[in-house]
Formats: C-alpha cells, sequence, structure tokens
C-alpha cells in the first residue's frame, strides 16, 4: 500500500468511526460500526488503487459511511413500538395514535347525524354510565363524552 494513502488511511478513520456510531447509536442498528468503517476504508482503498479520482478522501469517506449506515437502517425494517426511548415518546406508537385520531374523528361524524332526540338519550346513558363509577362529565376529558 502506498505510504500517503495508509497515512491518510489512519487519519481519516477516526472521523468515520465517530460518524458511523451516532448512526449506530440514534438508529438502534445490529452490528458492529468497526465492520461498516472496514468496508469503507477497503473501498476507498480499491478506487485509489484502480486510479478513481476523489478530490477529499474524508469528505468520500464521511458521505460514504453516512450512505451505508443509512442503507443498513433501511434494510432494518419498519420501526417497531417500544423502539424509541423512554422520554421520547408517551408509551402510544404512531398506529395506535391514528387509529385512536381515526376513530374519533368517525365518532364526531357519527353523533353530527344523530337527531337531538337520540344525542340526549345517548348523552344520558354515557352520564348513567359514568355515575356508576362515581365519575362525573368533568372527570373525565371532553373526547370521551362527545
Amino acid at each position: 500500500m502506498d505510504k500517503t494513502l495508509e497515512i491518510e488511511l489512519t487519519e481519516i478513520r477516526p472521523k468515520v468511526l465517530a460518524t458511523a456510531l451516532k448512526f449506530f447509536r440514534a438508529s438502534r442498528l445490529d452490528g458492529e460500526p468497526e465492520d461498516v468503517v472496514q468496508a469503507l476504508l477497503l473501498r476507498l482503498w480499491v478506487a485509489r488503487r484502480d486510479g478513481v479520482q476523489i478530490r477529499s478522501a474524508e469528505a468520500w469517506a464521511v458521505s460514504t459511511t453516512k450512505n451505508s449506515c443509512i442503507s443498513l437502517w433501511r434494510k432494518k425494517g419498519p420501526v417497531r413500538s417500544g423502539v424509541y426511548p423512554e422520554w421520547l415518546s408517551d408509551g402510544n406508537d404512531a398506529s395506535t395514535l391514528i387509529e385512536q385520531s381515526e376513530a374519533e374523528r368517525m365518532a364526531d361524524k357519527a353523533l353530527e347525524r344523530l337527531p337531538s332526540g337520540n344525542k340526549a338519550i345517548l348523552l344520558a346513558d354515557i352520564r348513567e354510565a359514568l355515575a356508576q363509577f362515581n365519575q362525573k362529565p368533568g372527570d373525565v376529558p371532553n373526547q370521551c363524552i362527545f
């Protein structure tokens, strides 16, 4: 290996490894960031050996590391609930929140279509149910009592 390339790879390696570590931690990727870095440095060495003109080896290495990590993340598949840190999530995954929002929207539309007499009966039934659990309408969030 060319001595200048060896020195250049040695200088680039810490920055590329730090970039890979950040991606792996942030996206909770399985595997070793070290493997990504080794593959990347090998690709850089082969490209230089084959005479590929690279203006900035460091910029090429960092952007290729990011692209490799993103490719790994995409192969990992969709994010499942429980993957987010506890401080970032209220315990509901996106699909649950969407389903709840859609159900509330549908219930609101259905209530709007009810004749006023039927709506009064439904609200009376809800108040009666709340009373069985020693609850008042003000104790329950508004969206729960229509």
